[in-house]
């Protein structure tokens, strides 16, 4: 974690979700979850249900009774400690020892005391969350050693229920939103000649920071100079008549990811070839936002941004269109081939509709809510080429 310690999420949200969830594994008969925490970037499954983050991965099981967490630390004296009541949410339990994922000797520590957790508890029936990132060292302990134990991939009905946003949630999401806003009008006062990306991806990244960001990704930064494209590679300082895109993604105060792009021309006003591409992204993102509403297929809308990219004239999307945002800076749904799993009503997600001319890529990048009519747009600065002033 770069930035300073996340705010905490309410016992009575996190009760709500982990009450969810436990309806879910009661409903298809599992007893427990295995979840594990990859970092602050992606595997957002664990903290949706723990509000628990960090640079050292814990794993944890989750049943009826209670969470366990096994992490590395001083040893614990029990082999599994008694669950303890913690207010609201779900009692816990923790287990420690030195363990760490870089070395290959402990390997087997913590597989070691989540097996003996589950034997004691007889549990017949368990779901892997956020399976892709669970370690091996995990899996393949467990289901060797517990032969007679059914594992299932319980990845799938734990993200149904985190999609939807809580009025809660969607609240803190609104501050990732505002945060984004307030960034982009930083790097119009920030962006100068004889600036290079780099410095400002970095002074970008202190201004997060200062405003209360967790993590960060700005550095996605592309020039136009003319018929020369300069991608994220290139440490070019800016000069007069440049057109500079940048993409900001951080984590708000809450771990809650959102993401803004904006497209910037330094001492000139845009011209008419910029300003067209400009009204057609905007166009797009629109017709796709319109086309989000509840029950519609991700796929469809992905062929609908790309079918209007090919009637500008543009290269179509090879990547992903659209995706869903939460505690994982990408998330489902994703709006891609394959991606046939309905909309859901108040999902959070970014939409970018890109007009490509590598290595330079050029978008409109915001958030948008999932609402009955559509997905509203949520981010308030203006959609359109923005002058940097040169003095």
């Amino acid at each position: 974690m770069l930035g300073p310690r996340f705010q905490h999420v309410a016992a009575s949200e996190l009760k709500s979700r982990q009450q969810a969830v436990l309806q879910a594994m009661k409903k298809e008969g599992v007893d427990c979850i295995v979840l594990y925490n990859s970092g602050d970037v992606f595997g957002g499954a664990f903290r949706y249900l723990t509000d628990s983050s960090g640079v050292y991965p814990p794993a944890a099981l989750m049943c009826s009774e209670g969470i366990a967490y096994f992490k590395h630390g001083a040893v614990t004296q029990n082999d599994v400690p008694d669950f303890v009541s913690v207010g609201e949410k779900l009692p816990e339990s923790v287990w420690m020892c030195p363990d760490l994922p870089s070395t290959a000797f402990m390997e087997n520590r913590i597989p070691e005391a989540i097996l003996k957790f589950i034997k004691k508890h007889n549990f017949k029936k368990i779901g892997w969350v956020g399976l892709q990132f669970i370690p091996s060292s995990i899996g393949l302990y467990l289901t060797q050693n517990l032969p007679k134990v059914e594992f299932v991939n319980f990845s799938k009905q734990v993200d149904v229920i985190r999609r939807v946003k809580s009025p809660y949630d969607i609240e803190r999401f609104m501050k990732t939103v505002e945060l984004h806003d307030r960034l982009i009008a930083g790097a119009g006062a920030i962006i100068r000649p004889g600036m290079s990306p780099r410095q400002l991806n970095l002074e970008t990244m202190k201004l997060a920071l200062d405003l209360g960001a967790v993590e960060f990704n700005t550095f996605l930064i592309s020039i136009a100079r003319g018929d020369k494209f300069m991608g994220p590679d290139v440490d070019e300082p800016f000069q007069i008549g440049d057109y500079i895109y940048q993409l900001i993604e951080v984590a708000g105060a809450g771990g809650e990811w959102g993401e803004c792009a904006r497209f910037f021309s330094l001492g000139i006003e845009p011209d008419e070839k910029w300003n067209t591409i400009s009204n057609n992204i905007v166009a797009i993102q629109d017709a796709m936002a319109a086309a989000c509403k509840p029950g519609a297929i991700p796929q469809d809308i992905f062929r609908l941004g790309n079918k209007m990219l090919k009637e500008f004239g543009y290269p179509e999307e090879r990547r992903i269109f659209a995706h869903g945002q939460s505690y994982d800076i990408v998330d489902v749904p994703m709006f891609v081939e394959g991606d046939t799993d309905p909309l859901l009503e108040h999902e959070f997600i970014t939409i970018h509709p890109n007009y490509t001319y590598p290595p330079v890529m050029f978008n409109y990048t915001d958030n948008f809510l999932i609402e009955k009519n559509g997905a509203r747009l949520l981010n308030k600065t203006p959609r359109k080429i923005i002058p940097v002033a040169v003095y």
